[in-house]
């Protein structure tokens, strides 16, 4: 389903970029999973391998936290690029769904954000609304409707 053009990685972290401009971020790596902190600093290497697939093209991410189970306060209250549409984000279970959930409940980013325990179902999520998005563009680059908030 996801076909790479282009990758990066950085301090455990990897991102690997689509034909459509569509981002899949996979955070951390095994020590991570075996309770290695995941800190500010791996949140800023990863905030800057995206910002070298995608420049400052709207985002739509795909984040595969799964190997996360400890992180920091700080790197938990980044906040995201401002050109992010949409971010589906990847964890391991019900409880860190729930737990992701609350957390962006209270939070409120600007982008669409939905919890996902699926990668395929993310992904898919993602790219429809990549999709509805670009539909509202004419080719002159005028908005053709408003996207309901």
């Amino acid at each position: 389903m996801f076909t790479s053009v282009d990758s990066q990685s950085s301090r455990g972290s990897e991102a690997s970029l689509d034909a459509d401009g569509i981002v899949l971020l996979r955070c951390g790596d095994q020590s991570h999973k075996a309770g290695k902190l995941f800190d500010l600093d791996d949140t800023l290497a990863c905030d800057a391998i995206i910002h070298k697939l995608i420049a400052d093209a709207p985002g739509y991410l795909v984040v595969d936290m799964r190997n996360i189970i400890r992180s920091s306060a700080q790197a938990r209250r980044f906040t995201p690029r401002q050109n992010l549409r949409a971010m589906a984000v990847v964890t391991h279970s019900m409880l860190g769904r729930m737990l992701l959930g609350a957390f962006v409940s209270i939070a409120r980013p600007r982008a669409q954000v939905k919890i996902f325990t699926c990668p395929d179902k993310a992904y898919v999520w993602v790219h429809r609304q990549y999709i509805e998005e670009s539909l509202m563009w004419r080719s002159d680059g005028r908005q053709t409707q408003k996207k309901p908030d």
